[in-house]
């Protein structure tokens, strides 16, 4: 019988042998060095396709927005809320007498408004009776009308009102006030009257 004879590899030890099952044998093998291969004695790396140019990526293309229901009616569509502001009515307060400001001067009421002597809308500063922040008046909605209510911010002589003849009186001391047109308020030592039209 004859023997299968052992195929000796070329000079490229990446080379397969072309007939089955004959085993292949590398040339210049020593297996008495246990040395790692180098990139050196590595083959010349040989590409098997052409590279691929890269290009830089072009713009995302955003996808369209899906398509929104049709409307089936006039309920369907979506309304905002619009908060409408109404005017402030037109009200003041006047110093009438006292030593925290000039008599006759008026100060005009906003939706919220600050009395007192060294911080507010309207300041009194030359009354020390008057606290740093005496008193706020603001314009609310009481039974669907609009009205001024007066605060008394825990001023240290208190606030007063009411008519001219009862408001210096103890029992006309208020701590919250709905203001009438002709109100006399005693703010310290200044006297004020509150007008609305």
């Amino acid at each position: 019988m004859r023997e299968k004879q052992p195929t000796v590899a070329s000079d490229n030890p990446w080379q397969q042998s072309n007939v089955e099952g004959t085993p292949t044998v590398k040339a210049k093998q020593d297996t008495s060095q246990s040395e790692p291969a180098t990139v050196a004695d590595s083959p010349p790396f040989q590409p098997t396709h052409p590279p691929q140019r890269l290009t830089p990526p072009g713009p995302i293309a955003i996808p369209p927005e899906s398509p929104r229901p049709p409307a089936t009616g006039p309920d369907q569509h979506t309304m905002a809320m619009e908060i409408k502001q109404t005017p402030v009515p037109l009200a003041w307060l006047a110093v009438v007498k006292g030593i925290g400001g000039r008599q006759g001067h008026i100060h005009p009421l906003e939706r919220e408004t600050i009395v007192g002597r060294t911080k507010g809308d309207l300041t009194l500063n030359d009354d020390p009776a008057v606290s740093g922040q005496h008193l706020k008046i603001k314009l609310e909605t009481i039974e669907e009308r609009e009205v001024f209510v007066l605060y008394d911010m825990a001023s240290s002589n208190g606030t007063y009102a009411g008519d001219r003849k009862t408001y210096q009186e103890d029992k006309s001391r208020v701590y919250r006030h709905v203001l009438q047109d002709g109100d006399f308020l005693l703010v310290g030592q200044t006297t004020l009257v509150f007008k609305q039209v």
